[in-house]
């Protein structure tokens, strides 16, 4: 009853939760198993790197398509544990396409952030974001088929890439059931 691979992610962030300054995980795994990208959306910080490799039997390529970071585009041997690391040290508007050029039908998205503000939905449409720092914050909501999802929510100003919201101190803030035209994600 819920949409997966949904990035909410806030634009920028000037402010930082002291906990959350720098990533808990440095390294995070990214693997090509089943002719499948896994996990298929990623949320990646500048300060940590993304360890590709292939658990497959047939080669991979892995080609990333990014808007200010350095594109990446290497062949996998068949179960290559030992893979490339892929570093990016600037922040992305937007989630950035990874592929295969070997397998056209292997895609995954990054978003590449320099705060934590950023994650995906689960299996079941559900996220969490911790920490937001207080004041008015600016979401972008953005889909892989539907590009930028704007939201309906009685607890956030829509927008149309995604909502405004004022976070105050020490506060919880739940969005609610967000509903989504299935006409967007065709």
């Amino acid at each position: 009853n819920g949409v997966a691979h949904i990035f909410i992610y806030m634009t920028k962030s000037k402010k930082i939760h002291p906990d959350l300054k720098k990533s808990e995980k440095k390294e995070l795994l990214f693997d090509q198993k089943g002719c499948k990208f896994i996990p298929h959306t990623l949320v990646v910080r500048t300060d940590q790197v993304v360890h590709v490799i292939s658990a497959d039997n047939c080669s991979h390529n892995f080609h990333s398509f990014p808007f200010k970071n350095n594109a990446v585009n290497k062949i996998l041997k068949p179960n290559d544990q030992t893979g490339i690391m892929v570093k990016n040290r600037k922040s992305e508007k937007l989630p950035v396409q990874v592929k295969c050029d070997i397998h056209p039908w292997m895609q995954a998205y990054w978003l590449v952030l320099n705060h934590p503000y950023g994650t995906v939905t689960d299996s079941n449409g559900k996220f969490e974001i911790k920490d937001i720092p207080a004041g008015k914050q600016k979401f972008r909501v953005w889909q892989e088929k539907a590009g930028y999802v704007s939201l309906d929510s009685d607890n956030a100003k829509k927008s149309k890439r995604g909502f405004d919201i004022v976070v105050k101190d020490g506060e919880t803030i739940d969005l609610g059931v967000i509903k989504v035209t299935a006409s967007d994600f065709k």
